[in-house]
């Protein structure tokens, strides 16, 4: 394995001392690579979540094109809700 030096923030410090005095890791150097690990599967995987949430978008607007919306003023709001209501 190869060693770099880097500079973190004191709350990231803190964060990685938590982790390890929590027993969730060995060492610090693990905290540190479960972490670039993590961020490694996101940058791959960040397509694959764009394409679905946008497949989702487009069900959602096909959806909403199909709806019926009311247009119901406060006068006739009491016979509308129950029409509504059954159907």
């Amino acid at each position: 394995m190869h060693t770099r030096t880097v500079t973190l923030t004191e709350e990231l410090e803190h964060f990685i001392s938590d982790q390890v005095q929590s027993g969730n890791y060995a060492d610090e150097s693990e905290v540190v690579r479960a972490a670039l690990k993590r961020l490694e599967y996101e940058a791959e995987h960040y397509e694959e979540r764009i394409a679905a949430l946008n497949k989702a978008l487009k069900a959602t607007r096909a959806v909403l094109r199909k709806e019926t919306y009311l247009n119901v003023s406060s006068k006739n709001w009491g016979s509308a809700l129950l029409r509504v209501e059954l159907g």
